[in-house]
């Protein structure tokens, strides 16, 4: 009878002459062939994912917590403590178990949906714009700063068109309510600039 890995097995049944049972053809892999040429596990993931490779998300999944009580974020693959500080609690689970993906990935995929919906654009546009703005606001040059990752009055605020809903660039909470109070009007824009200057002549 052969022993050693399935691999083993079936090559010294070949070369005994006796009847062996195929192996998954993925490179590697040791699993008895299934259908298609591939294991259970392989066949799964070909037609789930059209490929036999691992995602990065089942990659992350699959490894256990270390020794240092580390492990990986299912997104973004960064080891990072697991606890409730990192990870969030999952509402799904009963007791304390916690999400696989960070707080950091998760607010990130929110930011990403909340400006799908409301702006039309995704969060690696939105931080394009603000790269090409300096990290700053496109009328004063305020230097933007989350606190916390919650909004302030430091914080990038969208400025669109109300008309097109087209994005025209990224403003301060005061050049924001600025443009607001002004109803995004040119001419009430010059009248306030020339009343400053006629106040300061005084």
């Amino acid at each position: 009878m052969s022993t050693g890995t399935p691999r083993k097995a079936a090559e010294t049944d070949v070369a005994k002459g006796r009847p062996g049972k195929e192996i998954c053809k993925v490179r590697g892999c040791d699993r008895i062939r299934v259908a298609w040429g591939n294991c259970g596990l392989h066949h799964s993931r070909l037609k789930r994912m059209g490929r036999v490779e691992p995602t990065h998300r089942s990659q992350s999944r699959a490894e256990t917590i270390g020794k240092d009580g580390r492990r990986k974020c299912w997104k973004c693959g960064k080891r990072k403590k697991f606890n409730d500080k990192n990870f969030p609690k999952d509402p799904r689970k009963k007791g304390d178990a916690l999400k696989g993906t960070c707080r950091c990935c998760l607010n990130r995929a929110v930011k990403n949906s909340t400006l799908l919906s409301k702006y039309g654009i995704t969060l690696g546009e939105y931080e394009s714009i603000r790269a090409k703005q300096g990290n700053g606001c496109a009328i004063c040059g305020q230097v933007f700063k989350e606190r916390g990752g919650s909004k302030s009055v430091r914080s990038a605020h969208v400025d669109h068109c109300h008309v097109t809903g087209s994005v025209r660039g990224l403003l301060c909470h005061h050049c924001n309510v600025l443009l607001g109070h002004s109803q995004e009007n040119p001419e009430i824009l010059t009248k306030a600039l020339a009343y400053l200057k006629r106040s300061k002549r005084k």
